[in-house]
């Protein structure tokens, strides 16, 4: 990530007001870090030894197979909203860093009500992200 910053201030010191490389290089790092946080958060609860899988193994040895299912369903929502809340945190921070004069960069349209700063922020959120690749 302070890669990301340093080779932004190198490169683009000078675009727009002077201060859209460090806001670029920060939308950039929350999909940066959405790529490193986001298999971390994914193994607490698929990991072997996650308390969440041994509770589905325990509901496995205790019962039948809809305590089975209702404890693999139970363990995959949790995970699903803790996965979400990291997304939208972090898109929520992307998008708020893009209203701090990011429409500078795009030629608005019937009085300039709308901007796609947000969804091209989106897109460099989802750059950060892809360059996390394994």
């Amino acid at each position: 990530m302070i890669a990301t910053y340093v080779v932004s201030w190198i490169l683009i010191p000078d675009l727009g007001d002077g201060t859209l490389w460090w806001k670029l290089s920060t939308i950039i790092s929350c999909g940066t870090l959405a790529g490193a946080v986001i298999p971390e958060v994914t193994k607490i609860f698929t990991s072997t030894s996650s308390a969440h899988v041994r509770e589905i193994v325990a509901a496995s040895r205790a019962a039948g197979a809809s305590l089975n299912v209702l404890a693999g369903f139970v363990a995959g929502n949790f995970s699903a909203y803790w996965m979400g809340l990291v997304i939208t945190s972090l898109m929520g921070i992307a998008y708020y860093v893009s209203t701090f004069g990011l429409a500078m960069l795009f030629i608005t349209g019937a009085g300039g009500a709308l901007t796609p700063a947000p969804v091209f922020a989106f897109g460099l959120v989802a750059f950060g992200f892809l360059g996390m690749g394994r």
